[in-house]
């Protein structure tokens, strides 16, 4: 059942092909979504290594936020 079930898939998935495509052109499709995928996951990795330097300045920051929210409500709260 299951056979027959990706047999008729992929004879609909040939059948709905462009006639000017053929069997280059797909395996051309399939090398560019290849390069594609290496390339997303190249950015990602990439990405994350920033990442690491990014949220630990993005904590520094936040630190100072926070002391000078603090020296802010001290203030309000002694000048009441």
């Amino acid at each position: 059942m299951k056979l027959s079930l990706v047999f008729l898939v992929l004879s609909m998935v040939v059948m709905m092909a462009e006639p000017g495509e053929g069997i280059f052109g797909l395996i051309a499709g399939v090398a560019s979504g290849i390069g594609h995928a290496i390339h997303g996951i190249s950015n990602l990795i990439k990405k994350r290594r920033r990442g690491v330097d990014q949220s630990d300045q993005d904590q520094l920051e936040q630190q100072q936020l926070d002391k000078l929210l603090f020296k802010h409500k001290l203030a309000e709260n002694h000048f009441n």
